[in-house]
């Protein structure tokens, strides 16, 4: 089953902010074609559940809050961020 992602006004706002740090810009492209696939490929078993239908999705450095519309087979990204991971 396919699922199609959709970004919300203000996720693809955020998104646009991640994307002007250079430094970051390649690592941030690439969690996100891993992050649209994930969603694109099973939407409601990504991730963790939260609150309100709400669920997160993280691959470094870029994670995302998103709902997930069975009944149309959606997925509806609505809050990006990038992380840091600090030093093990």
């Amino acid at each position: 089953m396919t699922w199609n992602v959709l970004w919300s006004p203000s996720a693809e706002q955020d998104l646009a902010e991640i994307l002007r740090d250079e430094d970051f810009r390649s690592q941030s492209i690439r969690a996100l074609v891993a992050i649209d696939a994930d969603l694109a490929c099973d939407a409601v078993n990504t991730g963790e559940s939260r609150s309100s239908g709400r669920r997160i999705h993280m691959v470094s450095p870029i994670g995302i809050i998103f709902q997930v519309n069975v009944r149309l087979q959606e997925a509806l990204v609505t809050h990006v961020w990038r992380y840091r991971v600090t030093g093990t």
